[in-house]
């Protein structure tokens, strides 16, 4: 996405962060994704539909992107559209994973979410090499391309999703409201407020320059597309990393303990950077 808003668009560092600041805006509002997919089924169903429509979505918006996208607001348009699909993918994706760790109480939410970041990891390592190439090859506009068709073939694999269907459930915004407010009274409790303020305040006081260090990067730097790919798939593989080590030796540490550390690493680390 940076190379086509650069190289494609010639857009400003500015205009770019703006762009993709706007096109993350969906990600902001996942509980409501959530709060609508548990409470209206859409087809008879609140996975399996849900996945099929954002995954129908997710791919016209990239194909957008490589068609129709000549300016930063079409851009920011498709952008925002495909952000929207991705997130009320992950919303739909983790009910299911809690689903099927409520069938085993012991130790299956743990070993699901590991399970499922280690599965995104490797996907996210292919990709990753791949794009560098690909980018390359057949530059980034076409890379929207071969996106778009990817992403259209999950519609087939979703289709093997296990799920009951719905019937005879009320339908209306009572329960959705019940919810809403089951949510409101579960943050008033300390326990959960006060570490969901230390997750709002840890990443609303550390800004993101990830747009002005990739013009960096490439224009006063000179780094190949191939390189900078090759630096998420390091990240990627740190990733699948961190999920060995949590399963081997940290499944019985304390999470504070963990937090602390992994906070003081992240830290230290963006110092050097």
């Amino acid at each position: 996405t940076q190379f086509f808003l650069k190289d494609d668009l010639g857009l400003e560092p500015a205009v770019a962060q703006l762009v993709l600041t706007t096109a993350h805006l969906p990600w902001n509002v996942k509980p409501l994704y959530g709060m609508v997919s548990d409470n209206f089924a859409l087809c008879g169903t609140k996975r399996q539909s849900y996945l099929i429509v954002a995954t129908i979505l997710g791919a016209g918006s990239l194909f957008g992107m490589a068609w129709l996208a000549q300016t930063a607001a079409i851009a920011s348009v498709f952008l925002f559209t495909n952000n929207l699909s991705v997130a009320v993918s992950d919303v739909v994706m983790d009910a299911k994973v809690v689903e099927e760790a409520r069938k085993e109480p012991e130790d299956g939410a743990g070993n699901l979410q590991s399970f499922s970041w280690t599965v995104l990891s490797a996907g996210g390592l292919i990709g990753s090499a791949a794009a560098g190439v690909a980018i390359v090859t057949i530059g980034p506009r076409a890379v929207f391309y071969v996106m778009a068709a990817v992403t259209a073939l999950v519609v087939l694999a979703v289709r093997f999703l296990e799920e009951t269907p719905v019937t005879d459930e009320p339908v209306g915004c009572g329960p959705c409201c019940k919810q809403l407010g089951a949510v409101l009274r579960t943050l008033r409790n300390p326990l959960i407020f006060r570490p969901t303020l230390w997750i709002f305040l840890s990443t609303a006081c550390s800004p993101s320059f990830y747009t002005f260090m990739f013009y960096f990067y490439t224009d006063e730097l000179h780094i190949e597309p191939t390189f900078i790919a090759t630096l998420n798939v390091v990240g990627y593989a740190a990733l699948i990393v961190g999920n060995v080590l949590y399963n081997a030796y940290l499944k019985k540490v304390s999470f504070r303990v963990i937090f602390f550390w992994a906070q003081l690493a992240h830290a230290l680390m963006s110092l050097l950077e």
